[in-house]
């Protein structure tokens, strides 16, 4: 054996045996009958799997309102870099097996069941589409959450341009802050699996009316986060500081839930703490993104109103 073949042997046998993931684990079936070896075996590989064909409107409509502000020159010779470069974009080939393909295409056209990947843990769940809608309303029965008439998401496109040409923000950054083509926030849910499997909804407001607004004043309101005593930045820190208490035997450790924490902020105490640092500009702007939440479900629009 030569010098460099052990070299290489040995850089090999330093490494970690990985070990491979155990599909019981990481596929969670919640329907009523059990699922095949083949179909556990292909949804373990996770949702991420290579696309069939190129997603060629993705692409346009991801790249459409950053060319917008270009001159017209230059946006038109983007465009047609981009439609060239698509034109001549190859579909990646499969890499799963034709019978976990098969198996793909049948729960894709099963209108009664949703895959869905777990709120934590990195796993893929199988509900029952009819058990996945009474979750969610189970939730949307709050009388924190109201069904309104009317689409609002026009009216607040209008409202955003408005207060930021008010804001004293410079020219440039508002050009950027403005909602391009708005849409709907849009509200799904997500699976606990770790607690009895309920749902964690999640409100995706990309390209809604405040979405690049509010991504700008998270900006500012960065500096000021971690000066609370009782701030924690992950449970890292978290260990720490619960390694420098001393637990006595009659002691009880208990952990809570937090159940609605976004319809519970006091919206007008923040306010009252956000004036005191900011200006009136910038004030005004974020009330107009705290009292802007609304979302679209099933094809209603619904509005979360806040408490005083």
């Amino acid at each position: 054996m030569s010098r460099q073949t052990k070299k290489y042997d040995h850089l090999a046998s330093s490494i970690p045996a990985i070990t491979p993931l155990n599909p019981d684990r990481i596929v969670v079936n919640l329907l009523d009958d059990e699922i095949g070896k083949t179909t556990r075996s292909v949804l373990a590989k996770g949702l991420n799997l290579a696309p069939s064909a190129v997603p060629y409107r993705d692409f346009i409509v991801a790249v459409e309102p950053a060319i917008r502000f270009l001159p017209r020159e230059n946006a038109e010779e983007v465009r047609s870099q981009i439609s060239l470069a698509l034109k001549r974009d190859v579909p990646p080939k499969p890499n799963i097996p034709w019978k976990e393909k098969e198996v793909l295409r049948r729960l894709k056209d099963n209108p009664n069941i949703v895959v869905l990947p777990a709120d934590k843990g990195n796993a893929t769940v199988l509900l029952k589409m009819n058990s996945y809608y009474e979750k969610v309303g189970e939730i949307l029965s709050d009388p924190a959450y109201q069904l309104i008439p009317r689409d609002p998401t026009e009216s607040l496109t209008r409202k955003t341009s408005i207060l930021l040409k008010k804001s004293g923000l410079p020219p440039e950054t508002c050009k950027g802050l403005l909602p391009q083509a708005a849409v709907p926030p849009r509200l799904y849910g997500l699976p606990k699996i770790h607690k009895g499997s309920p749902l964690y909804l999640i409100v995706s407001a990309i390209k809604s009316p405040t979405y690049p607004l509010v991504k700008y004043l998270t900006k500012l309101l960065a500096p000021l986060m971690g000066h609370n005593q009782h701030h924690l930045q992950n449970s890292t820190e978290f260990g720490r500081k619960l390694s420098q208490f001393k637990v006595e035997p009659y002691n009880i450790m208990v952990t809570f839930d937090l159940v609605s924490l976004f319809t519970k902020v006091p919206i007008k105490n923040t306010l009252n703490h956000l004036e005191s640092r900011f200006d009136k500009g910038i004030t005004d702007l974020f009330h107009h993104t705290l009292n802007s939440t609304y979302f679209l479900y099933q094809g209603r629009n619904i509005f979360l109103p806040f408490p005083i």
